[in-house]
């Protein structure tokens, strides 16, 4: 896939205004989520950003979007999104 087609891919459900859900069965379906996923996963950060929105963001803004999320904490967009996912499955596990 070229660097142009994955930006859309990407971008088209990024681009949803606060309150909108994330279609994530779109992005779990692409070959290279589980990579990005993993990716962030492994940043020195990721558990402690991931405890931070869960405790603190989530609750007084629980419609936060990826955008808005990594803009506020500069963090970037991809780990925003893996991080809104796995508390989106976590919230569905429970």
């Amino acid at each position: 896939m070229d660097e142009s087609r994955l930006q859309h891919f990407f971008s088209k459900d990024l681009k949803k205004k606060r309150g909108q859900k994330i279609n994530y069965e779109e992005f779990e379906a692409n070959p290279i989520w589980p990579i990005l996923v993993e990716t962030v996963q492994k940043m020195i950060l990721y558990k402690n950003h991931l405890a931070y929105i869960r405790d603190h963001v989530l609750p007084s803004e629980p419609k936060i979007t990826a955008n808005e999320l990594a803009q506020r904490l500069e963090i970037p967009l991809g780990e925003a999104l893996v991080i809104l996912w796995t508390l989106e499955k976590e919230k569905h596990k429970d």
